[in-house]
């Protein structure tokens, strides 16, 4: 059980086991960046975790681009 004072950074988390670990990691209790090249498909599922009850935010990030990956 993860604590409300957690915070996950979950990469490619718009889709597939990235986007299941986020729910899960949300549902636990933890703040959850929910992290994807695909800005939309991060935003529809970080919506999707806050309407749930869960915290969420979402972030840009292409984990092949240092760049991106300092911003985040």
């Amino acid at each position: 059980m993860l604590s409300h004072d957690h915070v996950s950074l979950v990469t490619g988390a718009a889709l597939g086991i990235g986007a299941g670990i986020a729910e899960l990691f949300a549902q636990h209790g933890a703040h959850v960046y929910v992290l994807d090249i695909d800005e939309a498909g991060a935003q529809a599922k970080a919506a999707q975790i806050n309407a749930a009850g869960g915290s969420a935010h979402a972030l840009k990030c292409d984990v092949s681009n240092r760049a991106d990956c300092e911003a985040a």
